[in-house]
């Protein structure tokens, strides 16, 4: 077993967690927390639904992502930003292109103005992006670096923000990162969006004995990417940020996996665990879009060789621990 990463650098630390009430914040927050961080957290919910009751010790700000004044006092005071607060769903962005430009592009490009303006020293704003964002691929795994050729207007905003990310890097002299990340998924609070974390929702219907339906044949490709890797990699980007400034960087296993054998392995292992037959149906005529129809698996060159990043979490290993936390 490799040796967990050590976060110590974070001790004594004044870090902003945007989204804060998030999945993948209900993972990265007590990780913070225990390596010492001073932590500020902003999100839309109020103070006392921010991850689901974590109690926390110390001094923890909370900050209304709402409130653009306290939001940019709140990043001008602190070393470190980790902005995962925005809209996530494809289909929403496509319905309210305008109020996803404001979630997803306005509320980014405002934080790298406020980050890029601050007078503390050493420092990153670390964000979170989308793999889906360089559009549909030939060749796989896509390498690290790819351009973004976006085929949505979730892609297109998420996009905008990696040309941000780059020209406050390149002209503000600002440690900013991009992570593309790809699919995401393991135990945590449920995402918001009925098109995010559905192998969660698959685990979760698995458990209970469900049909589990694959729309379209099944042999379309992803990567899947565990929540304790992928919050490993934002950590790192953080340490690391120097070397990584400007760059939009896949989180990634650099495997790719069929949608019918992820969710064949689901059932196989929630049958194995409660002894209630799981069966795994193909809706081939279902109709789909063609990011639903995409292919990918992205190699993750730029965090393996900058940052010591490498995603340690087997598919299989991955889908237990999601399981047994769920059930």
């Amino acid at each position: 077993m490799s040796k967990p990463f050590d976060f110590s650098f974070y001790r004594g630390r004044k870090v902003l967690v945007t989204g804060a009430s998030g999945y993948i914040a209900s993972a990265l927050v007590p990780k913070l927390h225990a390596a010492g961080a001073q932590l500020t957290l902003a999100a839309r919910s109020p103070k006392d639904a921010v991850l689901g009751g974590f109690q926390f010790s110390g001094d923890v700000s909370f900050v209304d992502l709402n409130d653009v004044s306290l939001l940019a006092s709140a990043t001008d005071a602190c070393d470190f930003v980790f902005h995962l607060a925005g809209q996530t769903s494809v289909h929403v962005a496509e319905q309210n292109p305008l109020g996803d430009l404001a979630a997803n592009v306005e509320l980014s490009l405002r934080l790298l103005d406020s980050y890029s303006k601050r007078k503390r020293g050493e420092g990153a704003i670390v964000m979170a992006g989308t793999a889906t964002a360089v559009g549909l691929q030939a060749m796989l795994p896509v390498q690290d670096g790819c351009a973004a050729a976006p085929i949505s207007v979730y892609d297109l905003h998420k996009s905008v923000v990696e040309r941000y990310v780059d020209y406050f890097a390149r002209e503000k002299n600002c440690e900013a990162v991009v992570l593309r990340l790809a699919n995401v998924y393991g135990p945590g609070k449920a995402s918001g969006a009925w098109d995010r974390g559905i192998l969660q929702k698959t685990a979760k219907a698995a458990l209970k004995g469900q049909k589990i339906t694959v729309f379209g044949t099944g042999e379309y490709i992803r990567d899947y990417v565990f929540l304790d890797d992928v919050v490993d990699a934002f950590l790192l980007s953080g340490i690391h940020s120097r070397k990584l400034a400007g760059k939009a960087c896949f989180v990634s296993t650099g495997v790719g996996r069929t949608l019918k054998s992820a969710f064949s392995e689901v059932a196989r292992q929630a049958e194995v665990l409660t002894g209630i037959p799981v069966e795994v149906s193909i809706d081939a005529a279902a109709p789909l879009s063609p990011l639903d129809r995409r292919n990918f698996a992205g190699q993750p060159t730029l965090l393996m060789e900058h940052a010591g990043w490498k995603a340690k979490t087997e598919f299989k290993a991955g889908v237990a621990r999601t399981l047994e936390e769920f059930r």
